[in-house]
């Protein structure tokens, strides 16, 4: 009988391994393989910002937040694909993100933020500086350099809107938009709601970086067996989102499929006609300028609160694959140690959950068991607690994987 491997072909990114190695190595194993990889192929933070990451200028307006300068170092710093979260206490506290166009290069960046449009508080932003090095299919080294800025906003009201705007010190100043928190739980706060959720969003557009790539590289285009080729069908759902005008959107996982293969393997890049070897999956950290530029129309002013599923496994950074999500988002962090994607917040009477699917994951194994069943035992206790709340009458908890299904794949 043939084996079971921890990481069926397909189903988590492949990042570099020869000879089908990554299909029984755990994602820790595998990213200390990659590390091992570039100690021996090393990329100096010059060529870093002289490479792919800098040198090269957006195609076209549309497939990055920035326009047509995006990452050149000489253009003014910018900031776009805004999105907000909620924080651990959602019915009080906001969480800001934002990507930078560039380096900051010591240049601060700002949150204006206050209850009305004239704003009247400031917060500087974290900035979180997400390095990527990982292999290409030709035998080289991509190295990519990504900015994201952080601003929390504590101490809200329930249910109302807050302005804000983001602002750098050399000049850039972007235009006001408003987000709420969530409705407290008080019976009598209580009014009808409506959010909006979904899996496996992905992108329309291609990444312009690295050049070269093109239509069905690294975007929904690529995944033919169900899908119309030029079908905007991630344009499409995102407009249905904005039209619903939800009070929140969770989204169960699959975020945007940086890595077309989700395996959880080592990354590797693979240019426009190259060929993935096996035991690796395909990686474009480019892929998420695009995600958050589309995600933008909703995501500035609607929070969203991810879960993460096995395409999210990026084995590139870290042991569990989720250092690019500490960069990118804001977890409330209110869920068990070690599991960044598993917590909970509550809407009016509503709680809802997000759980990581992959630690308990029979069919992609490459995190299965990382949390030593600490998720499932505060899953427990968290359920527990919201069912003696009389203030909570539903209970909501997303993940990506199918609890129960009718087909025998992903059914795990």
């Amino acid at each position: 009988m043939a084996s079971n491997p921890l990481n069926p072909a397909g189903d988590i990114p492949e990042t570099g391994i020869p000879g089908g190695r990554s299909a029984e190595m755990t994602m820790a194993e595998q990213h200390e393989w990659h590390r091992d990889y570039l100690r021996r192929h090393p990329v100096s933070r010059r060529n870093i910002l002289r490479g792919a990451a800098a040198a090269a200028a957006v195609a076209a307006v549309g497939t990055s937040p920035f326009g047509k300068r995006a990452y050149a170092e000489e253009a003014q710093l910018a900031v776009g694909g805004r999105h907000v979260g909620f924080g651990p206490d959602s019915t009080s506290q906001l969480r800001f993100a934002a990507q930078l166009s560039r380096q900051p290069a010591g240049t601060k960046v700002f949150l204006d933020h206050g209850p009305t449009p004239a704003l009247g508080a400031t917060v500087e932003a974290e900035v979180r500086n997400l390095l990527t090095q990982l292999p290409t299919s030709d035998g080289g080294v991509l190295a990519a350099e990504q900015f994201y800025a952080h601003a929390p906003v504590d101490g809200l009201p329930g249910r109302v809107p807050h302005f804000y705007r983001w602002r750098t010190a050399d000049g850039f100043t972007g235009d006001i938009r408003a987000a709420a928190t969530a409705m407290p739980t008080a019976r009598a706060a209580i009014v009808p709601f409506r959010f909006t959720m979904m899996g496996d969003q992905g992108t329309d557009e291609t990444p312009a970086l690295p050049s070269g790539v093109v239509p069905g590289d690294y975007d929904d285009k690529y995944y033919k067996a169900d899908n119309e080729p030029n079908a905007p069908h991630a344009t499409n759902v995102l407009r249905q989102i904005a039209a619903a005008r939800p009070d929140f959107h969770i989204l169960a996982g699959d975020i945007a499929y940086a890595d077309p293969s989700g395996a959880g393997k080592p990354a590797q890049f693979v240019a426009h006609g190259g060929k993935l070897p096996d035991g690796f999956d395909k990686f474009n950290p480019y892929v998420w300028d695009v995600y958050f530029g589309a995600i933008e129309a909703s995501a500035a002013q609607t929070p969203w609160m991810f879960a993460t599923g096995n395409h999210d496994m990026e084995a590139t950074y870290g042991a569990l694959g989720y250092g690019g999500h500490a960069a990118r988002l804001d977890f409330p962090g209110n869920g068990p140690a070690g599991c960044p994607s598993a917590y909970s917040f509550t809407y009016g009477n509503v709680a809802v959950l997000s759980l990581d699917a992959n630690d308990v994951s029979y069919e992609i194994r490459a995190n299965t068991g990382y949390s030593g069943g600490a998720q499932t035992s505060w899953v427990e206790r968290t359920l527990a607690a919201y069912r003696a709340d009389p203030g909570i009458d539903f209970l909501v908890c997303f993940f990506h994987h199918c609890a129960y299904s009718t087909t025998d794949a992903h059914a795990s």
